[in-house]
């Protein structure tokens, strides 16, 4: 009850009547001039997966469920990503971890390795993974365990072997019913996560593997359905920022696994790199992965913005980074960057779990209760005007400004449902007004609704003061002609506009 209270307080707390012109009277406001052209559609039915989650097991079950239950507040923020990707059972604690063991009756499930030598009994399993992804209408990759048990040597037949038991229980036993199949929960299986880095495989140990769990599943799973391995972090290594190196990788899996594998994964954390360089990367990989295969795509399934280290104090002092209005702007960049990119199917946020520098939602243990951090909102501004296609947009960035990626505002443009709508982050300290110009649909009878989410980059929620950050939503007047609107943009902001 405490945490519906919450979730209606935020309803009302988060309407705003302040007008578009009054954002800007301040006198410091910038100009940005861009046009839409509504007949020129860039991209048709963009995938809602590109809005998803990481969810690491045990960093989940520690504060978003109780008892094998998901706490109800998490399900009320969650609703609005409809068709998001959930990533189970995480990245790195997905190496060893045992299915079986997930799936017995909770009182008969042992503890298991996580990561970092810890062990934890999974009381959130594959069952309730299941019916988590039912209750908020989410599609799943699952990520496989292509190393075997802790400790154990498994050979590569014994992990096929293991894959193949798991897609049986997952198609004959669970709710689910079904792997990779149309309309099915579980969408994709990733072969494994960064192995070269926690294992230091090559790319040919690597896709002897991968190529046993395919073989042995067979045509139990749609070919589409599959995920490979692209290399780990490439920039971490100077001589990695040499392309020949992470491609060496890159080239070998794609020349061993069969052609019909049509994606490989990718895991881009910036603003140690900027995010321009990030979608160069994934460009690269692309090339690599298309160039043996007709049909081929990009799934990013792991993206954050990483906090730096300091040179004197610990690491989570910086942690803000990741998860206050400086990484809701960063997350919303990379975002706004894979919209209009038909290349890139999906992407999960690194993380839904409350550990680390990564949490979209937060526990407060001693109230035990939830709630968002700035980049859930961020990510909320632009989901809740989501629409089904990108439009043609003129300029998309506005270069300039303090961003090492030379640019301050990027956009994008969308229509559907007979709607428009304009989505942006602006990284700059000082409004913007857009001028813009939507050549064809728009009409003086428009009803505007514009969501913003706006504070200093090193702001964040805590569990002091858990609405530092919010979006905030208010209706703008209509069209100042057919076809021109002027917006305001706040500074620091992750915004969009529904027409």
């Amino acid at each position: 009850m405490q945490n519906l209270l919450i979730f209606t307080l935020f309803s009302l707390l988060v309407v705003n009547t302040t007008s578009a012109s009054e954002l800007c009277d301040s006198g410091k406001a910038t100009t940005m001039d861009i046009v839409v052209n509504t007949n020129h559609v860039t991209r048709a039915a963009v995938p809602p997966q590109l809005f998803g989650f990481n969810m690491p097991w045990h960093a989940f079950q520690l504060g978003l469920q109780e008892s094998g239950v998901v706490k109800p507040a998490l399900i009320d923020w969650l609703k609005p990503f409809k068709g998001a990707l959930y990533r189970y059972p995480g990245g790195s604690p997905s190496n060893e971890f045992d299915w079986k063991n997930s799936i017995k009756p909770i009182a008969e499930r042992q503890a298991m390795h996580y990561e970092y030598n810890q062990e934890y009994i999974p009381e959130f399993g594959y069952a309730e993974f299941l019916s988590f992804l039912q209750q908020v209408n989410g599609r799943a990759v699952v990520t496989l365990n292509m190393v075997g048990p802790r400790f154990q040597a498994s050979s590569p037949e014994e992990v096929g072997v293991d894959a193949v038991q798991f897609v049986n229980w997952m198609q004959n036993e669970s709710s689910a019913r079904c792997v990779g199949i149309a309309n099915c929960p579980i969408q994709y299986l990733e072969l494994g996560n960064e192995l070269d880095w926690s294992h230091s495989w090559t790319g040919e140990m690597y896709s002897t593997r991968a190529n046993h769990v395919i073989a042995a599943v067979g045509d139990k799973v749609p070919a589409k359905s599959w995920i490979a391995n692209g290399k780990t972090a490439p920039w971490d290594n100077p001589a990695n920022f040499k392309r020949e190196h992470f491609d060496q990788f890159n080239k070998a899996v794609a020349a061993k696994l069969p052609t019909n594998i049509e994606n490989i994964a990718y895991h881009p954390y910036y603003d140690g790199i900027t995010v321009p360089n990030a979608t160069q990367y994934s460009d690269a990989y692309y090339a690599v992965w298309k160039a043996r295969r007709k049909s081929a795509a990009v799934i990013v399934t792991e993206h954050a913005r990483w906090p730096s280290k300091p040179l004197v104090g610990p690491w989570n002092d910086r942690w803000y980074e990741a998860t206050g209005q400086g990484g809701a702007i960063s997350s919303a960049d990379y975002i706004l960057s894979v919209l209009p990119d038909e290349k890139i199917r999906g992407a999960t946020w690194h993380s839904l779990g409350v550990l680390g520098p990564w949490q979209l939602i937060r526990w407060d243990k001693k109230e035990n209760t939830l709630y968002p951090s700035p980049v859930y909102w961020g990510m909320r501004t632009l989901r809740d005007a989501f629409l089904t296609d990108t439009l043609e947009i003129s300029p998309a960035i506005q270069t300039g400004g303090g961003y090492r990626g030379g640019y301050s505002m990027r956009l994008v443009a969308m229509q559907g449902d007979g709607k428009l709508s304009l989505l942006g982050i602006n990284r700059s300290n000082r409004p913007v007004m857009i001028n813009t110009n939507w050549l064809g649909k728009l009409s003086t009878g428009s009803t505007i609704t514009m969501r913003y989410t706006s504070a200093l980059p090193e702001i964040d929620n805590d569990d002091t003061n858990k609405t530092r950050v919010v979006m905030k939503t208010t209706q703008l007047k209509g069209p100042n002609t057919a076809t021109k609107q002027s917006i305001c943009v706040p500074a620091n902001a992750v915004f969009s506009v529904v027409f």
